[in-house]
């Protein structure tokens, strides 16, 4: 199991290089996008958290960008056209491309809500069309659906939603999300927002 730092600001940055061998990489937003500092993560992930969504073509020129700048994975959304998808199959090798599909912000009213589907139907759906991904972003809670639906079993799962925080709604503990079987975890404030950064990566890395 690794653990990705979710990177908010630009401040938050800052403390990368101190916690760098208590994680496996970083996980940055767009206005992060001209501040990543690529010495501070040398070796690890650098995953662009853009959940792209658009045209074939502009997909693809972002991507390129993002493997341009040093990027390890990145996002897509699984509603995105069929021929998106077709045109990703030349990236598969380049890059670790991720399907996003429900994100821990929504309850599981907003999911039907959305999307009317029930959530095994959904994840079928989304991890057809996501065949020759690296993985799936997802709850810990949605894994039992995702290992279902995973007929190749060869999907990571990168999961947000650990510990309490503002405008998630599906969360879960670092202990419980490797219980249930994730690959990757990713925090975020619990650890850059700490008074001690330092000390609570070091006891989630020693609970796990």
């Amino acid at each position: 199991m690794k653990i990705l730092l979710s990177i908010e600001t630009p401040e938050a940055l800052d403390i990368v290089p101190y916690l760098r061998n208590y994680i496996d990489g970083v996980k940055i937003n767009h206005i992060l996008w001209n501040e990543i500092d690529l010495v501070a993560t040398e070796g690890k992930e650098i995953f662009f958290d853009f959940k792209l969504w658009d045209t074939p073509n502009t997909i693809k020129t972002v991507l390129e960008k993002i493997i341009q700048k040093g990027g390890t994975m990145t996002t897509i959304s699984t509603y995105n056209s069929e021929e998106v998808f077709e045109e990703l199959k030349e990236y598969h090798d380049k890059i670790k491309l991720l399907g996003v599909t429900y994100p821990t912000s929504w309850s599981a009213k907003d999911q039907y809500e959305i999307t009317r589907e029930m959530p095994d139907k959904m994840w079928e759906r989304a991890i057809r069309r996501c065949k020759g991904f690296y993985g799936m972003v997802c709850s810990p809670l949605d894994i039992v659906d995702i290992k279902h639906n995973d007929i190749d079993e060869d999907l990571k799962t990168i999961c947000p939603g650990i510990g309490k925080n503002k405008g998630q709604s599906r969360v879960v503990s670092a202990e419980e999300a490797v219980s249930l079987g994730a690959d990757y975890i990713v925090v975020g404030r619990t650890v850059t927002d700490a008074e001690n950064p330092l000390k609570v990566i070091k006891d989630i890395k020693e609970k796990l």
